[in-house]
């Protein structure tokens, strides 16, 4: 089992996050209230930025740049 590092704990919530968003998404699709449609569509992209930008800032972490 990989060791618990602070990125990949916040990688967890912000998966949680992401599904969250998807999952409120089509709930407000059924229901059509477009405003809530965009809300939770700006809120799911932005979980996925950060999310790739703590990946990468993690696989940054990995690599010596000759220190």
């Amino acid at each position: 089992m990989k060791e618990m590092t602070p990125v990949r704990k916040i990688n967890i919530f912000l998966n949680i996050g992401i599904y969250a968003s998807l999952l409120c998404l089509f709930v407000s699709l059924y229901t059509a209230r477009e405003f809530m449609v965009w809300v939770f569509l700006t809120l799911g992209l932005l979980f996925l930025i950060v999310r790739n930008l703590s990946f990468i800032l993690e696989k940054m972490e990995k690599i010596d740049f000759g220190r």
